[in-house]
Order: C-alpha cells, then sequence, then structure tokens
C-alpha cells in the first residue's frame, strides 16, 4: 500500500478540501510540520495523485510525497521540503504511470531513495494564486541603480528603514533568471519580491529611528560560527553563545544559517522580531546573502543592558555567497519565511523565473 503525503499552508485549507471531497477520499491531518498542513491519503489511485499535482503546480498545494509506506512522526518534514516539487519513493516508480516533467535529482531522506519532479499539469489550474507573468517587468542598468539609488527605491534607502540592499540583490537575481544580462537588474515593488514592510512600531528599525536602542549583527553559516563569537567578544558578552553550537544542531536540518545579534538598551523598548524579518548586507550590489529570521523573538531591553541574539535564518538569495559578518536590519518582511532553506529558496526562484 502506498501513501500520498501532501503539504500547504492552512489558509488553502478550504481549496484541498473542496479538491479531496470531488475525488471522494479520505485525508488524515498529521498536524503542522514546519510551518505547514500535512494531511496523508492511503493508497491514492493515479487519478487522484494526478490531480493533487496540479494544486502543487498552482501553489495552492507546497510540495508533496508518495511513499510505500507510512512515515514516521519525525520524518514528515519530507513532505514539507522540496517547495513545488513532488518526491516519488524509488520503489514506486512506474514509467507512464503519472504524468512528471524535469526530473531533479535524486536524493535520501529519512532512510529512503526518493526522485524528486517538478509538477506539471496538462493545463493551466483554476486556483492560481500567483502569476510571475504579472511581475513587474521593468529593468534597467545595474549602474545607474548604483549611480542614484534613492531615486529607485525611495525610503527603502534610509538607514532606519532600510531594504534598498535587498531588494536590488532581489532584483539582479531576477534578472538573471530571466536571462536578461548580469549588468541589469529588475524593479518592482517590495510585494513583487515576496516582501512586506513592517509597520508595527516595535521593530529592531522602529526602536533605532527612536533613538532607544543600538544594535550590530552579522549572518554566518553553521559551518562558522566565529563571526557571532566575534560579535560577542566585542561587546564583552563571549560566553552568551558558548551553548551556539548546541543550538545549531536543534535547528537542523531545517535552517542552515543564522543571524547573530547585540541589542544595547538605551530605553527599555519591547523589541519584537517577527518572521522574515530582513537584515541586509551593509553594501550594494554584493553578492554575498541577504538574510530573513526563522523565527519569530520578543525581547526586553533594559536601559543599559546587552542582551545578545541567535535566530535561524533563511538565505534570500540562491545564486549569492554565503553569509559572513556584518549585516544591517531593515523594516521589510519577508512573507514566505517557512519550511525548509532549500523550499524558500525554490519558492523565491519560481517567482522570478517567467513561465514560457
Amino acid at each position: 500500500m502506498s501513501r500520498l503525503y501532501l503539504s500547504f499552508e492552512r489558509n488553502a485549507f478550504d481549496v484541498f478540501r473542496e479538491a479531496v471531497a470531488a475525488a471522494g477520499r479520505q485525508c488524515v491531518d498529521t498536524g503542522d510540520t514546519n510551518g505547514l498542513a500535512v494531511f496523508v491519503v492511503d493508497d491514492p489511485d493515479s487519478k487522484f495523485v494526478a490531480s493533487m499535482l496540479t494544486l502543487i503546480a498552482s501553489n495552492v498545494l507546497r510540495s508533496g510525497a508518495l511513499v510505500e509506506d507510512r512515515l514516521a512522526p519525525g520524518d514528515l518534514w519530507i513532505a514539507t521540503e522540496w517547495w513545488k516539487k513532488f518526491l516519488v519513493e524509488k520503489s514506486l516508480i512506474s514509467s507512464g504511470v503519472f504524468s512528471f516533467d524535469d526530473q531533479v535529482t535524486g536524493v535520501d531522506a529519512g532512510g529512503r531513495r526518493f526522485f524528486v519532479f517538478r509538477a506539471s499539469p496538462e493545463k493551466e489550474s483554476p486556483f492560481t494564486e500567483y502569476d510571475p507573468r504579472s511581475f513587474a517587468r521593468d529593468s534597467v542598468p545595474c549602474e545607474h541603480v548604483l549611480t542614484d539609488p534613492r531615486k529607485y527605491y525611495g525610503d527603502f534607502t534610509d538607514e532606519f528603514t532600510g531594504g534598498a540592499n535587498a531588494l536590488f540583490a532581489a532584483g539582479r537575481e531576477a534578472a538573471d533568471a530571466r536571462a536578461l544580462g548580469a549588468d541589469r537588474v529588475v524593479l518592482g515593488s517590495p510585494e513583487d519580491f515576496g516582501f512586506a514592510l513592517d509597520t508595527t512600531g516595535e521593530n529592531v528599525n522602529a526602536w533605532r529611528r527612536k533613538r532607544v536602542i543600538h544594535v550590530e549583527a552579522v549572518g554566518f553559516t553553521f559551518g562558522n560560527c566565529s563571526p557571532a563569537h566575534e560579535l560577542a567578544s566585542q561587546h564583552g558578552v563571549a560566553t552568551a553563545f558558548d551553548d551556539l553550537e548546541h543550538w545549531l544542531n536543534d535547528w537542523q536540518p531545517n535552517y542552515r544559517f543564522g543571524v547573530a545579534m547585540i541589542l544595547i538598551g538605551l530605553d527599555d523598548p519591547p523589541v519584537v522580531i517577527p518572521m522574515g524579518s530582513v537584515y541586509q548586507q551593509p553594501t550594494m550590489n554584493t553578492s554575498v546573502q541577504n538574510l530573513a529570521i526563522a523565527q519569530a523573538k520578543s525581547v526586553m531591553v533594559q536601559a543599559g543592558a546587552t542582551v545578545p541574539i541567535v535566530l535561524p535564518a533563511y538565505c534570500l538569495n540562491p545564486s549569492f555567497s554565503p553569509p559572513h559578518g556584518p549585516v544591517v536590519p531593515t523594516s521589510l518582511v519577508y512573507t514566505a519565511a517557512s519550511g525548509s532553506q532549500s523550499s524558500v529558496w525554490s519558492g523565491i526562484h519560481d517567482r522570478y523565473q517567467e513561465r514560457p
């Protein structure tokens, strides 16, 4: 007997439920994993699987996995790891049964061997949530933007708003995905690139603007934590991250990168760091990763206190170098910061890549 595991955001449940009801199938809710709802269907037929592929391709479902034996609770992440992809356990591969396109690779996960495919429906689904063809098509030479960033990014170039460097990096990668050339950058609103503006008034930049806190931050990979330790030493709290390697073990395998920061209180602010908070490179046109916080954090910073924080993060630039050094807080939030690093990168690529 085979099992079909499907993952999606809870707000897409109604569409999913309608599709399941129409097929007369029974689905079991296994709970949430990596911020996504995961359901399982026992012994699905090929017609039902094909209908789910359509929902994956149209963004209603995030991803799925067809396995021979039921997944253990600790292995449910397999159904969430590859955004807009479909995993089939090697033992279930049967030529002509399913309609697949663009085989990606073979992978080992949870002690099993899978093939990873991109879902490829025969026709456009009516459930399409985001159409890349609506993405802003304007592009300009990079040198024009670098000469006058404010002309193109407005207040996002402001020190206490930030975000221009992250938007520029996203625009460069969008241009590359569309084969426009390495010397061009795609322009668009923050929403075009998957960002939103945090206007809550309690984020890091809001308190910086009010001169209530001072912040220094660095990005790092889990394989090299030296930037975090160096930052702590510079501020006299060298022992603050002594357990860092233990934390990183807990955060893996979903996360591979992190942001370490030091908050210095000049007053007593309650600081809220929402999931998806963007920390950008200090310099525009630097091919080093910009980061989005993967786990939200709230902390009270007392006047005169030095508060060290380390949080896992997603890298936002699939083609850039790993983070290793200073990053700057922005008021941007990456709205698709969930799941695994692989799913975040896959979603970014899909957003930037125009359809044929």
